[in-house]
């Protein structure tokens, strides 16, 4: 009789016993008692017959499958699983049979059937190579990124070449530091990504955020702790507004805005919600839910709008210099033409009066109708004909 035989046997003779003591008890309570100790019996013996074949399935990586171009995927020992050093797909343990591993290379790789174990060798460590530097370029120092954009920051501000910075900035600091700082120093300073293409990337990032903007980013990140306190919405809000807002649309008054300066206020002004209400980016939460939180709309674009026609009405009620500059035209014989392409957008455009100069000049004489036309607190800018 072998193992599994006397574990049956075993498992036969205590039903039997129970189920002898079952017939002979009249007892309801004990009869009971006697049924939910068989169920246990039988759950018993089946929990351990699944445990058995479980540890049973579990198939164990061998060195001769690389010559089927797989090996075995880190961090899987306890469940090792086969991973293929082609195209670098990664099966369950249960694949891990020649037959399986074999089809796999049949079917997606038929023309390396026949390449000897050599070729697959070299395959496993060009892997393990691309790993390491995938590993390494997820895992920026954040101190080597801030050394590049600051380096593309003196290239844009003196206007060289985006090719000195590797051919020329990052050998002086590498050999400055070895000489003064040593060896380990200098490895470093080869971490820091001065390519080509890096700086055009950097300058791109940085020239997004006019000065203003980046003047208003600063005093926030001053005055974060106030900002992200515990007071209340309405009174933070009111204090991004006059403290940040009037940094980052200092002179909005005289500003032409092109869609591209209106996408980098707008961005401006969801950045300002975001690290008020401490939601990160990798938070994946849409604007519009952003704006929800925080009882909000799109205001800024309207707030510029606003600044610009109480100052333009200002001007346009008056007879001062300012007005002749804006009204004046030179006087000489010159040649009309038009130019090839869209109108250039002018500084009153925003205000949104198609009529033209003449009639917006007419409404602007009266002041109590001039300032209804722009009294909307919040919304998106919306250019109708008043």
């Amino acid at each position: 009789m072998n193992k599994r035989q006397g574990t049956l046997f075993n498992f036969g003779v205590k039903k039997s016993r129970i189920e002898g003591v079952c017939d002979a008890t009249s007892s309801d309570s004990s009869t009971s008692s006697l049924h939910s100790d068989l169920q246990d019996v039988q759950n018993e013996g089946k929990t351990t017959s699944t445990q058995k074949k479980k540890s049973a399935s579990i198939r164990k990586y061998m060195d001769s499958y690389l010559k089927f171009g797989f090996i075995q995927c880190p961090n899987t020992d306890q469940l090792p699983q086969p991973q293929c050093v082609i195209c670098a797909t990664v099966l369950g343990n249960e694949a891990k049979k020649p037959s399986r591993l074999t089809r796999h290379l049949n079917t997606r790789h038929s023309d390396l059937v026949n390449k000897p174990i050599e070729f697959f060798m070299r395959k496993r460590d060009a892997l393990k190579v691309e790993k390491k530097i995938i590993y390494q370029a997820s895992t920026t120092d954040t101190s080597l990124l801030t050394a590049s954009y600051l380096m593309a920051l003196q290239i844009a501000k003196y206007k060289k070449s985006y090719s000195i910075g590797e051919e020329l900035i990052k050998p002086s600091l590498i050999a400055a530091c070895n000489e003064v700082l040593g060896q380990s120093a200098a490895s470093k300073m080869k971490d820091i990504p001065l390519s080509n293409d890096t700086v055009g990337r950097r300058i791109s990032d940085m020239a997004e955020d006019t000065e203003t903007i980046a003047m208003a980013k600063a005093a926030f990140s001053k005055k974060k702790n106030l900002f992200t306190s515990k007071l209340d919405l309405n009174l933070r809000k009111k204090l991004v507004k006059c403290y940040i807002w009037s940094i980052a649309l200092y002179g909005a008054e005289t500003w032409t805005l092109r869609a591209v300066d209106q996408k980098h206020l707008e961005s401006f002004e969801m950045w300002c919600w975001r690290r008020m209400e401490k939601i990160s980016w990798t938070d994946y939460v849409r604007n519009e839910e952003v704006l929800i939180r925080v009882s909000e709309q799109r205001n800024i674009l309207h707030e510029i709008r606003k600044r610009k026609a109480n100052w333009i009405g200002h001007v346009l009620r008056r007879n001062c210099l300012l007005k002749e500059a804006i009204e004046g035209k030179i006087d000489g014989r010159i040649e009309v033409t038009r130019r090839r392409g869209r109108r250039r957008k002018k500084m009153l455009d925003d205000l949104g009066d198609r009529r033209g100069y003449c009639h917006l000049k007419e409404k602007a004489l009266d002041r109590i109708k001039w300032r209804n036309c722009f009294e909307r607190d919040c919304g998106p800018v919306v250019l109708t004909d008043y």
